[in-house]
């Protein structure tokens, strides 16, 4: 039961991350900016639009998935030995 609290928490977190990520560095004058722009900074790397979101809805599906195996965890009766 520990574990699949674990990933409920780590799954929430991971599918939060990437909005929350987005919506601050994009607040204000850098909004503008990134709408018109065609490429982004990342981690010292240049990124283009599709990558950035490719990759922060990739860390969402990710958190979705593990948050789904917590939820099966947690409905699982024979799982009381964690």
């Amino acid at each position: 039961m520990k574990k699949a609290i674990g990933r409920i928490i780590v799954g929430v977190a991971l599918m939060v991350t990437p909005i929350v990520y987005h919506f601050l560095k994009m607040s204000g004058d850098a909004a503008t900016n990134f709408q018109q722009s065609e490429i982004l900074i990342l981690f010292g790397r240049e990124i283009s639009k599709t990558q950035y979101f490719g990759l922060l809805g990739t860390i969402a599906v990710l958190g979705m998935f593990i948050l789904i195996l917590g939820i099966k965890g947690t409905m699982n009766p024979n799982n009381d030995s964690e």
